[in-house]
């Protein structure tokens, strides 16, 4: 199984990762109302811009800033963000961050392709660096015998249709081991 932290250790990214964590969960902490038409777009020096669909919601995230910032800081363990700046994105509903499942064998362009949304360039650089070398990591583990999870698509080398950690903690609506 991928240990995330130990690989971002080996890979010097820990402090970048650690640093802009709050991108990936701030959208968690938000009512569900407002999730559609909210976007992280970045961290630089406490200040978390988010990308909002109408200056209503902007207004809704001011009024409900000071819990969300406090959440947010509590999920990080320090005080890694300090106030929001809103920026206008769009006139809908701002679709999720998604990063599509490339092959093992998908050219190195494909992946960084897959990243081209994220505007912070060295945050970028860094998913694609990550995102290269579990997708070698994986194409290694294919070619000494392991197989795909059919139900979170992880590659290993085990006994059984499942991954362990699907095993051990199932997937709501996942196929199932037999």
């Amino acid at each position: 199984m991928l240990d995330i932290e130990a690989l971002l250790q080996r890979y010097g990214l820990n402090e970048q990762f650690a640093a802009q964590k709050a991108l990936l969960i701030v959208n968690d902490l938000l009512p569900t109302r407002l999730r559609p038409y909210v976007t992280a777009i970045h961290l630089r020096r406490g200040v978390l811009t988010l990308g909002v669909a109408s200056s209503s919601v902007a207004q809704e995230l001011r009024y409900l800033s000071e819990r969300l910032i406090h959440d947010l800081n509590e999920h990080l363990g320090k005080e890694g963000v300090r106030r929001f700046r809103f920026r206008s994105i769009s006139a809908g509903p701002v679709p999720p961050m998604t990063v599509p499942l490339l092959s093992p064998s998908s050219p190195a362009s494909e992946s960084e392709a897959a990243f081209d949304h994220v505007a912070d360039r060295p945050l970028r650089n860094a998913f694609v660096a990550l995102y290269t070398m579990a997708r070698a990591r994986q194409k290694a583990l294919q070619e000494r015998g392991g197989k795909s999870c059919p139900a979170c698509g992880v590659v290993f080398i085990g006994d059984g249709k499942l991954c362990p950690g699907c095993r051990f903690d199932p997937i709501e609506g996942s196929v199932g081991e037999d």
